[in-house]
């Protein structure tokens, strides 16, 4: 089995360390500069894990995330700089897939997320305590935020940041390069790309 390298030293690095049995798996880490938090051995910046780790070897799990519109952008340029590698999944032991969800590769689904009967792309994160209901349907790197609630039959666009406690009402699109701020609660159709905040929640402009 190839060993896995986690692209990015920060918290949800170590939120994802502390899901596994062991570590056995995991070769190291790859960021701009080594991590003081980080228990794991740091490999070098992209550019060396890029020209001294083959594809053929390593897995990659992209344990970058982001808090803005601009970094949501800046996870989706690291997950194409790697485009040559598979990207490993990990699912929580307490969490709770349901037998007909589908998820894409690359993707993490944290302690106590719920997904049930929906279908997820590639390079997503479920955080802790999230609920996606029945039906949904999830674009690629799509971050869902801890204690969030996806309501049946939703869809959210690629790209797209949901945030801590977010409640998306059922049958509502959200569309891709979104950023839903934590909290809010998603009442109608998102059809612009932007920053939304509040309840419900309204674009900022």
């Amino acid at each position: 089995m190839k060993k896995t390298i986690l692209v990015g030293g920060g918290g949800h690095a170590i939120s994802l360390l502390e899901t596994l049995d062991n570590h056995l798996q995991i070769e190291g880490y790859a960021d701009i500069q080594a991590s003081d938090i980080m228990p794991i051995k740091y490999l070098g910046d992209d550019a060396y894990v890029l020209s001294h780790y083959s594809p053929d070897a390593y897995d990659i799990q992209v344990t970058l995330v982001y808090t803005s519109k601009v970094e949501l952008q800046l996870r989706k340029r690291v997950i194409e700089r790697y485009k040559d590698y598979a990207f490993h999944s990990f699912v929580a032991q307490s969490a709770l897939l349901t037998k007909n969800t589908m998820i894409g590769q690359g993707c993490v689904i944290m302690e106590k997320a719920i997904v049930n009967h929906s279908q997820l792309g590639e390079n997503c994160i479920v955080n802790t305590g999230a609920i996606i209901e029945h039906n949904c349907k999830i674009g690629n790197n799509v971050f869902i935020g801890p204690g969030a609630i996806i309501c049946g039959g939703v869809s959210i666009g690629d790209n797209t940041l949901v945030g801590a406690g977010v409640i998306v009402r059922d049958d509502c699109s959200v569309t891709s390069d979104t950023v839903v701020g934590m909290g809010s609660v998603v009442t109608k159709n998102i059809v612009q790309p932007g920053v939304y905040t509040g309840l419900p929640a309204t674009i900022n402009e």
